[in-house]
């Protein structure tokens, strides 16, 4: 085995200790989110209006894993369960915050489908 090979084993070895090293670091960086809830300022850019997303952290094994849900502003109603992975720009916010904004969310897609019901079975409005 030539000198290069060897280092080369050698890095190989160090880079899986590196890898494990920050994986353990990750997950107990991501077990402090667990049952957290954040709010980020969405938008399409272009100096479209913006809005709000909000994050509720629902798992942090392996992966963080967020329910998500946001209306955007072209009245799109967005609800995801979705992995996470940057909490950069992302705002902390109460459980009694998320729940009201959660309370909105539902109330104004409830009063959009019952705008729209019978739209599309010929019925009309």
């Amino acid at each position: 085995m030539t000198k290069l090979e060897q280092l080369r084993r050698k890095q190989q070895k160090l880079a899986k200790q590196v890898y494990k090293l920050e994986e353990i670091a990750e997950q107990k960086r991501n077990a402090n989110l667990q049952c957290r809830y954040f709010k980020y300022k969405n938008s399409y850019g272009n100096g479209d209006i913006p809005w709000w997303m909000y994050l509720h952290v629902v798992d942090t094994k392996p992966a963080v894993i967020v329910f998500e849900f946001q209306r955007t502003s072209r009245d799109e109603f967005s609800i995801k369960r979705r992995g996470w992975h940057n909490i950069a720009g992302y705002i902390e916010i109460s459980q009694t915050e998320y729940t009201a904004a959660w309370a909105v969310f539902c109330r104004d897609l409830n009063a959009f489908a019952a705008a729209t019901e019978g739209v599309n079975n010929g019925k009309g409005r």
